[in-house]
C-alpha cells in the first residue's frame, strides 16, 4: 500500500497566491510596487517556510514594512531577516 499523498502546499494553490497578493496591497504606492513585484516574480520559487514568514510579514503595519523594505532597517525579529533580504534582492534595480 502506498503512502498517502501529502497535501499540496501554498505554491500549488492559485487561491492562496491570490489571497497573498491581495494582502500585499497596501495604502502606500511604494510598498505596493515592491510587494506586488516580488510576489509576481518570486512566489513560485519560494519555499513553504518562506511563504509562512511572508504571510506573517504582511501582518505588519505599513510604517514597519516601509522601514525594513524601503529604508533598509533590520527586522527586530531575526526570523524575518531572510525573507526581507530576499524581497530587497528581488526588487533591487
Amino acid at each position: 500500500m502506498s503512502a498517502p499523498a501529502s497535501p499540496p502546499g501554498r505554491r500549488a494553490d492559485p487561491a492562496a497566491r491570490r489571497r497573498l497578493a491581495w494582502r500585499a496591497r497596501r495604502g502606500m504606492l511604494e510598498l505596493d510596487m515592491v510587494l506586488m513585484s516580488f510576489i509576481e516574480n518570486s512566489y513560485n520559487t519560494m519555499k513553504e517556510e518562506e511563504l509562512v514568514i511572508l504571510e506573517r510579514l504582511l501582518e505588519w503595519p505599513d510604517h514597519q514594512l516601509q522601514a525594513v523594505l524601503l529604508r533598509g532597517e533590520r527586522p527586530a525579529d531575526p526570523a524575518f531577516t531572510h525573507v526581507v533580504e530576499h524581497i530587497r534582492r528581488a526588487v533591487a534595480p
